[in-house]
């Protein structure tokens, strides 16, 4: 059981920790597979593993990272901060995190004498670049919005200046802006020849087909026992959007491993049932949710009242039925678990109100029934939560249809608004505060713009609740902030939340080490699973080939 830490920082800067428990992952299946080490580790071998998805480039400051991309990246780049299995967020590259001024000051101090790929040291002028980037990119300004400056401190350290107290800065670097690239491939804006100090190096990518890396054979971390890492000759990654897809080939040998988000191939394993010669590790961190992201902003789910009508014709039991009950139905991004839980007040499905709610909206609007579309992503899941849904919806009184969209497009319609109703799988993070920039109203964009906000809703209440949460220490404190935005979510209704989703790996029985990242100064152990991802610098393979 662990504690959920509020903020990462040096052995003499403040430490605030939370109580509460909460699993990391849980390791199902053979015995001394994937999630426990049979022997000494052994050097040499290579791994192909199936991914969720693909990605257009490899700059963390430039290209829409998912799951898939972003495993990829945690082979090439290392991370300022990573969590661990006690839940706390540890220094990787950082050494450490001090803050000044009431949290408005930070400054980062990274390792010494770690190099990226091509040379270059991975110091105070690296980290001020990627951040300098990271500030004025498109893709990622939202998230350093409080940032005011970011300048050189000296050799190792970095400052960075903040217009208002962020008690929990360092979770910032949690996700995807948390990687730190080589100068060089910020100076030449090369996305296709990623250079970063981690365990391996690209070798070779064809887009939609598979990226290799080698191992980097000066790779900065050694394992637990001092033997250097990583110990794998040769990573392929391989994308492969379709979940049957990476299980066939996992199951005819094609690849050695896989990792997988969908509810319908993973509702046995999470309940234990794992193919025979294989292992899982599934994530029981505060992962994904299913949730439906409505439109707040134009089209007919503009009204509140349809919204409530929405969330009142639909049956969170039922949809969990769908999948044998193997996922816990949600009523908001946090799981019972979790010390950021609070019940948000949600309403059991009441379908006579929601007709109710229908009827007075079309006596205001000629009698027409309102039409909404579901946008999904076109896999067997998306189409049966969808039409599941659409039989709901239809009984309230809505004419409904399902938009299947392929995962690019999708991307695409969440940002940029062209949906009535969006079902996502999103949400994943420890600590609220790393999901700030997709929940303050600061981030709801103009009709037909980009918003980071995706339902485009915000009030005042739920604002000055995110602000207080961010700049707040004592974790009561802050737990009752964040359940003011629960419950103002839950009455007017941007989201509805439908069941916590899990991530997992599968892999063969002669894959060992997923789940044993030992942290650089020797204090535990990494979580094995981030949104699906992990890092396998310590994984190693029974048979080389």
């Amino acid at each position: 059981m662990r504690k959920t830490l509020l903020l990462i920082v040096a052995a003499a800067a403040l430490v605030v920790a939370l109580p509460g428990c909460s699993k990391s992952n849980d390791a199902v299946g053979n015995a001394g597979g994937a999630t426990s080490t049979t022997g000494q580790p052994r050097s040499g071998g290579t791994l192909v593993v199936g991914l969720t998805g693909e990605s257009s480039g490899w700059s963390p400051q430039a290209d829409r990272w998912g799951p898939g991309p972003i495993a990829v990246a945690r082979a090439i780049f290392d991370p300022l901060v990573v969590t661990g299995e006690d839940g706390q967020l540890h220094p990787w590259l950082a050494e450490s995190f001090e803050s000044q001024d009431k949290n408005k000051t930070w400054l980062i101090k990274v390792r010494k004498g770690i190099s990226f790929t091509n040379g270059e040291p991975v110091d105070g002028h690296a980290v001020v670049f990627n951040l300098g980037v990271y500030k004025k990119s498109a893709l990622t300004a939202f998230a350093f919005q409080p940032v005011t400056d970011i300048s050189k401190v000296d050799d190792y350290t970095a400052k960075v200046t903040l217009d208002q107290e962020w008690a929990n800065f360092p979770a910032l670097f949690t996700g995807q802006a948390g990687f730190i690239v080589a100068p060089e491939m910020l100076r030449n804006e090369d996305h296709a020849h990623p250079i970063g100090s981690g365990p391996f190096k690209m070798q070779d990518w064809t887009p939609d087909n598979k990226f290799v890396a080698v191992k980097n054979p000066n790779y900065w971390r050694k394992d637990a026992a001092g033997r250097p890492l990583p110990y794998l000759d040769q990573v392929t990654f391989k994308p492969m959007p379709d979940a049957s897809s990476r299980m066939a080939a996992l199951k005819a040998g094609d690849i050695d491993m896989l990792t997988d988000n969908s509810p319908g191939a993973l509702a046995k394993v999470v309940k234990g049932e794992v193919p025979a010669g294989f292992n899982a590790i599934i994530d029981e961190s505060e992962g994904d949710e299913e949730v439906l992201i409505i439109n707040c902003q134009t089209g007919p789910t503009a009204d509140e009242g349809l919204r409530k009508a929405l969330l009142l014709a639909t049956d969170r039991k039922q949809i969990s039925a769908i999948y044998e009950d193997a996922f816990d139905i949600a009523d908001g991004p946090f799981t019972k678990k979790s010390p950021w839980y609070s019940d948000a007040g949600y309403p059991e499905p009441d379908m006579a109100k929601a007709k109710a709610l229908v009827d007075a909206w079309k006596a205001k609007n000629g009698g027409a029934a309102p039409k909404i579309n579901i946008a999904v992503i076109g896999t067997a899941d998306g189409l049966q939560l969808g039409q599941a849904l659409q039989s709901m919806w239809r009984g309230a009184g809505f004419e409904v249809g399902v938009d299947s969209q392929e995962e690019t497009k999708f991307s695409g319609t969440v940002v940029g608004g062209q949906f009535n109703v969006l079902m996502f799988q999103f949400w994943n993070g420890e600590d609220p505060d790393i999901n700030y920039h997709f929940w303050t109203g600061k981030n709801v964009g103009p009709e037909g713009g980009i918003s980071l906000n995706f339902p485009r809703w915000t009030n005042a209440e739920t604002d000055a609740a995110l602000n207080a949460g961010r700049a707040e220490t004592d974790p009561a404190k802050r737990k009752a902030d964040y359940a003011t935005v629960w419950k103002q979510w839950a009455e007017h209704v941007p989201y509805i939340y439908l069941f916590h989703a899990k991530w997992a790996v599968l892999a063969r029985t002669g894959v060992h080490g997923i789940d044993e990242v030992n942290m650089p100064d020797g204090k535990g152990e990494a979580q094995p699973l981030t949104w699906g991802t992990f890092n396998l610098s310590n994984t190693w393979v029974e048979t080389t080939k």
